[in-house]
C-alpha cells in the first residue's frame, strides 16, 4: 500500500504515510473479533534525549503508529501477539519540547492512546489527527522512518 501511494522510506512524509495508515487500520482482518481487544491501535509520541549508541537513535522526537493483533486458540486461550509498527523520528525542536511532558531528564511523552482497529478505527484516527503531536509533526520533516512487523 505504501509503495503504491508513492511513499519513499528515504524521504519519509508523515501526511502521505498517515493517508495510507488511516485506510489500512480501518480494514477488517479475518479472524479478529471487533468485540474483543484482538485488533488494537496505538498512537504515541515521545521526546528522547539519550545520546546515540547501540540501543538509541540519539536525541529525537518520535511519532509511532502500532497495530497489534492478539490471537487465541480454538478454546479461547491466548496464543500470541504480533505488531506492525511505523515510527518516524524528527530532529529535536522547541516545538516538540513545548508539547512534551518530561518524565526523566532524557525522556518525555507528548501523546499516547489506544483504539480499536477495523470497523472501529475512525474514532482513533480522529484523535490522531487532532493530537498536538500529529499537528506539530506535520510542520517538520522526519529524519527517518522505521517500518516493521514482529511477534511480541
Amino acid at each position: 500500500m505504501l509503495a503504491g501511494a508513492g511513499f519513499d522510506e528515504a524521504t519519509p512524509d508523515l501526511a502521505l504515510l498517515w493517508s495510507v495508515l488511516k485506510e489500512w487500520v480501518a480494514l477488517p482482518v479475518d479472524g479478529m473479533d471487533p468485540d474483543v481487544d484482538a485488533d488494537m491501535l496505538l498512537f504515541e509520541a515521545s521526546l528522547e534525549l539519550r545520546e546515540g549508541g547501540a540501543y538509541s537513535f540519539g536525541p529525537s522526537f518520535v511519532v509511532g503508529f502500532t497495530r497489534q493483533f492478539s490471537f487465541e486458540d480454538e478454546e479461547g486461550e491466548y496464543e500470541g501477539m504480533e505488531v506492525v509498527r511505523a515510527e518516524l523520528r524528527y530532529a529535536v525542536h522547541d516545538d516538540f519540547r513545548a508539547i512534551t511532558k518530561m518524565h526523566r531528564e532524557v525522556f518525555g511523552s507528548a501523546d499516547q492512546f489506544w483504539g480499536s482497529g477495523g470497523p472501529r478505527a475512525e474514532e482513533w484516527a480522529e484523535r490522531v489527527e487532532t493530537s498536538r503531536s500529529y499537528q506539530v509533526a506535520l510542520e517538520h520533516r522526519p529524519l527517518k522512518v522505521e517500518l516493521y512487523h514482529s511477534p511480541v
